[in-house]
This record gives structure tokens, C-alpha cells and sequence, in this order.
């Protein structure tokens, strides 16, 4: 046998450590180091309401990216769910189609690590109660609603990061 001969655990190591090294921390488990997506008014208030007719902008404060994967409920049915460009031009919302209670989870399109998600409603002008919604979330919104859309894989990859997390902590 040769003077320096590596034992064969540590040669399959090197052959799969590094698809098995994390990739770089970017904030706690499943939420990115950002402040979250955020609605702002036009002076750059942050925002959770705003009557219709109102102008608002959305973006994702500290994530330094400029494009980001959003997924969008409107009163609990999804009506959005693709790559948008941020910080995201300002829009008027319009008193026929967009009253409602709305519901965004942003997520890294790179890393799929989510970002944040966030609420707001848009009221009918005179102030009255959003349909679906009335300042509540949405029905069928929240983050079982966002769970039951995942895949099977991406259930899978969360409960196991989960479990991990969860067995590090007890250490």
C-alpha cells in the first residue's frame, strides 16, 4: 500500500461535501434577512390600507433584488403567481376591479427562500367594508392556504428543514 493512501470515507466526502455544504445564511429559517415586501403611499409611508382611487407602490425593502417571485390572493383566490419587477411603479387602484382584501408572499426567485408576505385591503372610496375581506384576512388566506399550493416537494423540503432547525435548537 502507498505511504498516503486516504481512507475512503474521507474521499467520498470530498467527492459530496460540497453539494452538501449550506448555501451562504441569508436570514432564519424560511424568511430572508429583509424588512418584507411593504405596500407605501405616495409620500413612501408604508401602507395596509388605502381607498380606492389611491395610488400606492410594492417592494421588498433590503432584499437588493430587482426582481423577486410573488404569489398574490385577492380575497383568498390566488390571481398572481410569477416572477415581478421591484421596486414596482406606482399604480392607481380602480374603484370597478380592485376593491378587496389582498394577500402577497414574496419569495428570492434564485434560492426560493420567502421573503415575507404581507396584507391590504382596498376600499371602496366612501370607506366601507372591503368585500371578502373587511380588514380581516382573506378567507382561506394565511399561511395554510399558502401551504396547501406548495408541491409535495416543496412540503417536503420545508418539513425537513423544519425538523433540522428543530433538532438544532434542542441541542
Amino acid at each position: 500500500m502507498r505511504g498516503n493512501v486516504v481512507p475512503f470515507q474521507q474521499r467520498m466526502y470530498e467527492m459530496v461535501g460540497p453539494s452538501l455544504s449550506p448555501l451562504p445564511p441569508r436570514g432564519t429559517l424560511g424568511q430572508a434577512n429583509t424588512s418584507g415586501p411593504t405596500y407605501f403611499d405616495v409620500n413612501g409611508k408604508p401602507i395596509n390600507t388605502i381607498q380606492c382611487g389611491g395610488a400606492f407602490t410594492f417592494d421588498v425593502p433590503g432584499s437588493g433584488l430587482t426582481s423577486i417571485w410573488l404569489t398574490i390572493y385577492k380575497n383568498g383566490q390566488k390571481t398572481y403567481d410569477g416572477l415581478y419587477t421591484i421596486p414596482m411603479p406606482s399604480y392607481i387602484t380602480s374603484c370597478e376591479s380592485d376593491i378587496g382584501q389582498y394577500q402577497v408572499v414574496a419569495y428570492d426567485p434564485a434560492s426560493g427562500i420567502a421573503l415575507g408576505q404581507t396584507q391590504m385591503a382596498i376600499t371602496p372610496a366612501g370607506g366601507g367594508p372591503v368585500p371578502g375581506g373587511g380588514g380581516t384576512p382573506a378567507p382561506g388566506g394565511g399561511i395554510l392556504s399558502w401551504f396547501s399550493n406548495l408541491s409535495t416537494g416543496a412540503k417536503v423540503g420545508i418539513a425537513a428543514g423544519l425538523g433540522y432547525f428543530l433538532y438544532k435548537r434542542a441541542k
